[in-house]
Parts: structure tokens; C-alpha cells; sequence
């Protein structure tokens, strides 16, 4: 099976980079509705640019509308797609729901993947997006391969294999929306996980320190023949914020060891070639989850930013020089790091012992720099920008597209040239009618050599490649031979560029839609603790969802108490609980009445009827769907269906904001304990505010400090239109989950 490698631009100097260094497809936002908002991205002009060029080498282009989208955004949204399917994108990446729904309605030819923001981490995720004609699932980067491989699905697996890494599963990481009102998921991260954090317990003592939430970078090119070998079909490189130097040479990096492996059956891996890319981009490196990597490993804790590549050590600091020797070249203008002090600098003079000027150093000497950045400590050095390869990148040799060609001369008749490429595409152009040589003949020599100047075009074709059918003593104008040439070469690249237009609007009729959701208790409550569901016990009307599975088997015939299903489901494990709240996709194949939780991101009013439709009885909102945009949702949902929203909607708790498979408590212990569910631990950041720290089947969920509390809105919320409550306990004691009970109750 041939594999593609996914390349990531962020902007048009990135595409070249991706496309003449071997990428089999890119993908690429606009100016709205992508996850990396803060990239250069596209605007519609450069949209369309990118397209044709992509289309003319022969390269799929994959746009990311993967942002969660609010009622008010809809008719935007689908005038944005309606752009990009009519100018021929290969495929649409997305996330929301609801959007899935209506595009797959509006342009049902159309070819969608879905995001990994949509928490695809089980086979049953996968048999529901099958249901909805998605076309593509990219895998939560946490799935091990080994279980990939056991996945039964007609989806293309994508998966990533190399650039930055999230923390938190996919889709489900609201630390920075809730926190610092950019939402992830609308493509705002404010990284939050790449900021300093102490690990400490109830009693606030330090266990551990430093960027406990900062992923190293993951790396499988030790690992590519098993990854060639594996069920995944797409092999996507992370870094639409990266350069374009570093997207051209990652790019030909994995492109090199893939047709070695297509050509010999093995990989070698070269290390003059891992120590460059290192000075292009390191925060340590790590082969993921992907491979079983250790859960308290995967982190640097000592720094979030780019570390670059070992080069020496100081050996000498004074205030006007650094004294450094060296185990590899430094080049003037190249970037450096101390390391210990995490102090950087360019190098702008370089000097010998002597204190001569030189441009450029070998290994195993020593040399001085200007001590410009007042380092006092003898410290090592890394290189965290080389000049001379960012040079020899932004001089990269074009890819040409091999062609035929074939010019057919014969007296009297049009002077005929065909050119064809190898992908089915065929241009035959015709000149004046070929007349006698008076004097000198056109030779064959003469026609191949004027065909053949390609020059500045996207083709090239060797001689042999150039077939000529020409009778004897016959002249032809070399003006004519060139403009032939230009003319077949324009009608080539027209018809590459042009693809299927996939555009097929119809309109889409909602009111149709039919739900009839159960009549479930007013109030639920989520509960993790037993001392919690049995305080909740004494409300007869209370309905209980409780995650811990003994839990549920020693009350579930009390009536009210019942089960909330994980949200990683990696298993795909079948749950018996007649009323169920779910937290991924893969749960709308259970049995019973489902609720479907704030983890499967509804923001809007086609979301929650494409869930309703799905088998759900009512729909727990995102916590980032916030009061304006909430009112929009439930006007938008009445005008579709005509009916009240069934919206069980969170007037109490604290919000998940990260659930991790990484565990801080390893990581600072440097070995597992058994005990890590019996206690809080928090992350507590520069500013002194601590966040509660939960484990849980190994999963690490980290907590808002403070809680929602809307409960004295509750009146408010029932005008809005809405009529069921939910709250969520999490480290509440048994006397606050009392009082909270009695403030709703009595």
C-alpha cells in the first residue's frame, strides 16, 4: 500500500517548501474557521493560488475548517465552503458536528475528514463517522499504533508522526478557553500547557517544578518501517506555525526514508541530518504515545522552547568575552543558547583565541563570542539557528512534472505538437501548414533541442521522451517551434489545474426533524466520589451518574443512580446502565437513553439535532457556549424544529479543562503510585492559583480552580427556554455537596 505524507503550510513560502520537497498532500487553513488562527494562513486569493499550484504538481489539498462554529457563524461558514469546494479543495477537515451535517447535506460529494479535534480514540467513533460519509479519521495521537492496526474500518487512517504535541486529548482541552478566553477550539490557544507549573498537594508542598505540561516533540523516524507496515494510510507532520525552511527540510527528511523503504524494504536514518534538524527545531524528542511511550516521560520539563543542538562548552566568561569550546562548527550569524541560564543570542562576531574576526569555526576549537547578554556562568552551549542551512534551504531545487511530447511535420499539413503528462492529461496544439526548404532544412536535432527548452516552466522532458515525425527537407520557423511550445505547455497547466467541481448545493430542510426525548428528572448531578452519591441519595428526584463502575453496581437498582461512560474508550466497551451520559462518540452505539455531555462540543443548534437524531434524549451544552451565544442556540433550535430545545444545561461544577494520558504524579516520583486516586494534588501556576489535579483509570483530569455556579439563574435560564439542570461534582466535601443540594431543593 502507498502511503501519503501530509505536509503542514502556514503560508504560500511554506507550500513551495512542501510541494518541491515531496509532500503528497498539504493541508492548510484560511483567515477563519482553522485551528492554528494565529498562523500566517490563507486569504482567498492566496486560497485559490494554492489550490492550482498544489493541482498543477500533482498534490491533494486538504483545508482545515476544524473550529467548533456558534449559530451566528453558520451562514458564513457555508458560504466559506461553498468558496473553497467551487474552486476544486480536495477535502474539507473539520470538527463540528453539526457542520459535518450540513455540508455533508449541501455538497454531498464533497470529501471529509474528520479532525482529530473530534477525539477519534475508538473503533466505535469511527463506525458512527462512518455513518455520516466521512471519508477520513485523523487518530488521537495518544492511540498506540498496535491498536490501530487492529481497527476494522473502511475510513483512511491518519496519524501523526512527527512536530508538537497536545498535552490533553484533542478536542477536549478547554484550559485556555475557560482560563483565558481563548478557545482552543476556535483556534485561539494560548498554550497553556507550555507555561511553568509546581505540582503540590493539599498542604502546598513542592513535589515537582517546571513546564510540567510541556510535551517534548514527536519523532518516529526510528520508527518508520513499522509505521510502513501499519494499517495508518496518512502520515501528517505537525507545524503550520513552524518556518518554511523547517516544513521543506521535515518534509524531505521523511520523504527520503519512505522511498528507501519502497525501494530496499529498510531505512537508514542520518545523523548529519537528525543534528540539523535539532538547530531547526527541538524541545527533545519522543516516539509518543503512538509506541507505548512512558506516561511520565514525555514531558521536558526544563523548557518549552527550542533547545537546538549541543555545540560546546564555556570555558571562560569575562565582561567583554565568552570563551567557548567547541565540538562542532559555528558559523557567524548562526544562534546560540546557554543552556543553564537559558540565556540566547546571535552571533553576530565570531574570533579566534587571537580575538581575530573569522566567519567560521571548525569542531575542536575554541573561539570567543561578545558576552552581549552579561552570562556569568560556565555553562554549555547549544546552536539553535544555523545561517548556512537556512541558506541551503531557501535555495531548494523546483520539482518538474516528466512529460512527453511529440511534433508530427509533414509538407502541407498543420504543423501538430502533443505533450502528455503521466497522470492522464494530453494537449495537442497546431501551427501554419509546413512548407518545402528553399535553403537550409529543419533538422530533428534542431526540433528536439528548441522542444526541450522547458526553461521556467513546471515541465521538463528528457530527449528521449521527445519523439519527432518529420519528412525530408522541410522548413520550419523557429518562432513557430517556441510559440507551439508555449501554447501546449499554458493548455497543460490549465488542465491540471482543473479538477471536479464538486459543488451541489440543494437546500436543506430541518423542519422535518422529529425528536422524543425521554421524560427525564429536572436536576441530575455528576458524582465521583461514593460519599458524594449517597448524600445525593436523599433527593428521590435527583438523577445520579456516577463513572466508578462499583460504584454504580451497589446502587443501580436504587432507581436514580446510573452510569457516565469514560471519555477514553480506546476498548470500545459496552455498558449496561438503562440511562447513560456520554462523553464520546462511540457511546451512540450504546443501549438505554442517552444524554450526551459538554466533552462532544455542542455550540450549536445543528449539533444538538444531529446528536438527537443520532439516539440522544437531551444535550448537555459546551461550557464554551456562553450566555449570548446560548440565547442564539436556543432561538436558532426553535426556529428548526419549532420546538423547545432539550438542553440539560450545567448550573454547577467545575470544568474539565484537560484530560491527559501524560501523568505529572510519575513524572515527579519517577515511578507509579498506587495510591494517586485516593488524593488532590494540584498544578499551581505563576500567579499562586492552583488547579485541582483528579486520576482516574490512569488519566490524569485537570480541574478549574474555581467552579461554575449559575444556580441562582436557574429562574433566568427557564425563561431562555430552558427546563432541565445538571451539576457536577468533583472535589467536593460531603458538607458542601449538602449545602449545594439544599440551595437547589429547598
Amino acid at each position: 500500500m502507498k502511503h501519503e505524507l501530509l505536509a503542514p503550510v502556514g503560508s504560500m513560502e511554506a507550500l513551495y517548501q512542501a510541494i518541491h520537497h515531496g509532500a503528497d498532500a498539504v493541508y492548510l487553513g484560511g483567515k477563519s474557521f482553522g485551528a492554528r488562527k494565529f498562523a500566517n494562513n490563507f486569504d482567498d486569493e492566496e486560497m485559490i493560488d494554492a489550490i492550482n499550484l498544489c493541482h498543477l504538481y500533482g498534490v491533494r489539498i486538504y483545508v482545515t475548517v476544524n473550529t467548533l462554529i456558534y449559530d451566528i457563524e453558520v451562514s458564513s461558514f457555508l458560504s466559506y465552503i461553498t468558496f473553497l469546494v467551487e474552486h476544486g479543495v480536495d477535502a474539507l477537515i473539520m470538527q463540528d458536528m453539526g457542520m459535518i451535517r450540513l455540508v455533508r447535506k449541501h455538497f454531498p460529494k464533497v470529501e471529509i475528514h474528520a479532525s482529530t479535534q473530534m477525539h477519534n480514540g475508538s473503533l466505535k467513533a469511527l463506525k458512527e463517522l462512518e455513518k455520516l460519509g466521512v471519508v477520513r479519521a485523523v487518530i488521537d495521537r495518544e492511540v498506540p499504533l498496535d491498536v490501530i492496526n487492529t481497527w476494522d474500518t473502511s475510513l483512511d487512517l491518519e496519524i501523526f508522526i512527527h512536530g508538537a504535541l497536545c498535552v490533553s486529548y484533542s478536542g477536549c482541552c478547554l484550559f485556555s478557553s475557560i482560563v483565558g478566553n481563548r478557545s482552543g477550539n476556535r483556534g485561539e490557544c494560548a498554550g497553556n500547557c507550555r507555561l511553568p507549573y509546581q505540582l503540590v498537594n493539599e498542604s502546598d508542598e513542592v513535589l515537582d517544578k517546571g513546564y510540567l505540561l510541556s510535551m517534548k516533540e514527536l519523532n518516529t523516524m526510528e520508527k518508520i518501517e513499522e509505521l510502513l507496515k501499519s494499517r495508518a494510510y496518512s502520515f501528517k507532520i505537525e507545524g503550520r506555525m513552524k518556518s518554511p525552511e523547517y516544513v521543506g527540510f521535515i518534509t524531505a527528511f521523511y520523504r527520503m526514508m519512505i522511498d528507501e523503504y519502497e525501494q530496499t524494504g529498510k531505512v537508514s536514518i542520518n545523523q548529519e541530518k537528525v543534528d540539523q534538524l535539532k538547530t531547526l527545531f527541538n524541545r527533545e524528542f519522543t516516539k509518543g504515545f503512538l509506541f507505548h511511550e512512558d506516561k511520565g516521560d514525555i514531558v521536558n520539563s526544563k523548557t518549552s522552547n527550542h533547545i537546538g543542538l549541543s555545540i560546546g562548552k564555556v570555558l571562560n566568561v569575562s565582561k567583554k568575552y565568552i570563551t567557548i569550546r567547541l565540538n562542532r562548527t559555528l558559523t557567524q550569524e548562526d544562534a546560540i543558547r546557554f543552556v543553564e541560564s537559558n540565556k540566547g543570542m546571535i552571533v553576530n562576531k565570531l574570533y579566534d583565541q587571537k580575538e581575530r574576526l573569522i566567519n567560521e569555526s571548525s569542531e575542536n576549537t575554541v573561539v570567543l563570542v561578545d558576552n552581549k547578554i552579561g552570562l556569568d556562568t560556565l555553562d554549555h552551549v547549544n546552536k539553535t539557528q544555523d545561517r548556512k542551512l537556512l541558506n541551503e534551504l531557501q535555495k531548494y531545487k523546483e520539482k518538474k512534472i516528466p512529460i512527453t511530447m511529440e511534433i508530427v511535420a509533414k509538407l502541407g499539413e498543420e504543423l501538430t505538437l502533443t505533450i502528455a503528462d503521466f497522470s492522464h492529461h494530453q494537449v495537442v496544439v497546431k501551427g501554419g501548414k509546413v512548407e518545402k526548404a528553399l535553403k537550409q532544412p529543419v533538422t530533428k536535432e534542431i526540433l528536439a533541442r528548441q522542444l526541450s527548452k522547458l526553461g521556467n516552466t513546471p515541465f521538463t522532458a528528457s530527449l528521449a521522451d521527445i519523439k519527432i515525425q518529420l519528412e525530408e527537407n522541410l522548413f520550419i520557423n523557429i518562432k513557430e517551434i517556441n510559440e507551439l511550445r508555449r501554447l501546449a505547455v499554458e493548455e497543460l497547466i490549465k488542465k491540471r489545474i482543473v479538477v471536479e467541481n464538486k459543488l451541489y448545493i440543494k437546500d436543506t430542510d430541518f423542519s422535518k426533524f422529529e425528536e422524543t426525548p425521554a421524560k427525564l428528572a429536572e436536576f441530575s448531578v455528576s458524582v465521583r466520589t461514593l460519599e458524594q452519591l449517597e448524600s445525593c441519595l436523599k433527593y428521590p428526584n435527583l438523577l445520579i451518574f456516577t463513572s466508578n463502575i462499583n460504584d454504580y453496581q451497589k446502587y443501580k437498582n436504587n432507581g436514580n443512580v446510573h452510569l457516565e461512560t469514560s471519555l477514553i474508550n480506546e476498548n470500545s466497551t459496552d455498558y449496561d446502565s438503562d440511562i447513560l451520559l456520554i462523553n464520546e462518540l462511540g457511546d451512540f452505539t450504546q443501549k438505554g437513553i442517552k444524554i450526551v455531555n459538554y466533552p462532544l462540543n455542542t455550540t450549536n443548534a445543528y449539533t444538538a439535532i444531529t446528536y438527537l437524531e443520532k439516539g440522544a434524549s437531551e444535550i448537555i451544552p459546551s461550557f464554551e457556549l456562553r450566555s449570548a451565544n446560548l440565547s442564539t442556540f436556543v432561538e436558532q433550535y426553535q426556529q428548526i424544529s419549532h420546538k423547545m430545545p432539550p438542553i440539560r444545561y450545567i448550573i454547577y461544577g467545575r470544568c474539565t479543562l484537560m484530560t491527559t494520558k501524560y501523568c505529572p504524579i510519575k513524572h515527579a516520583y519517577k515511578t507509579c503510585q498506587k495510591s494517586c486516586q485516593e488524593k488532590t494534588l494540584y498544578l499551581k501556576n505563576e500567579k499562586q492559583e492552583k488547579y485541582p489535579m483528579l486520576k482516574e483509570n490512569c488519566l490524569t483530569k485537570i480541574l478549574h480552580r474555581t467552579p461554575r455556579n449559575d444556580i441562582d439563574k436557574i429562574n433566568e435560564l427557564k425563561a431562555m427556554g430552558i427546563a432541565s439542570f445538571h451539576l457536577i461534582f468533583t472535589i467536593e466535601e460531603k458538607k458542601e455537596v449538602e449545602q449545594i443540594l439544599k440551595e437547589i431543593f429547598n
